[in-house]
């Protein structure tokens, strides 16, 4: 007859969340700890070498003036575009093509006037054509734009 040994009785833990281990309260932040390994240590000497270099120095430099820039003209650029939103288009170009040549561009189109149904392109055996600051469309031609 077979002998069974009785299954050895598994020993009571104290049921604690993956959050919660021994000696933690729940709730409260942890101090990170340090890494006190040698690799560790080396990492942070090299970590620390590298900051204190002069080339990241001057590169701080630099960028701490380039915020600085970048922060003085943010307000003005501002107060311009919305200067600019309240003045009338007399161009007689569409709003939305007008904002949008300006855009892409970077040059205002305030002086450009449009001429609608105008004879003058078809003296040239086109559809449209501009001259100067003067666009000059043919006949039906405004259907083509925005």
């Amino acid at each position: 007859m077979a002998k069974t040994t009785p299954a050895p009785e598994a020993k009571a833990e104290p049921n604690f969340s993956p959050l919660q281990r021994r000696g933690e309260t729940v709730g409260r932040a942890q101090k990170p700890q340090k890494d006190n390994r040698p690799e560790a240590a080396v990492q942070r000497k090299l970590h620390a070498a590298a900051n204190n270099s002069p080339r990241v120095k001057q590169l701080q430099a630099i960028q701490r003036m380039a915020n600085r820039a970048v922060a003085g003209k943010t307000a003005p650029i501002q107060k311009e575009a919305t200067a600019k939103a309240t003045l009338a288009n007399h161009t007689a170009l569409p709003d939305t093509l007008k904002s949008g040549i300006e855009n892409l561009s970077g040059h205002s189109m305030d002086d450009v006037k449009v001429h609608y149904n105008s004879a003058q392109p078809a003296q040239l055996n086109a559809h449209a054509y501009a001259q100067g600051t003067d666009i000059h469309l043919g006949p039906g031609q405004e259907k083509h734009l925005p």
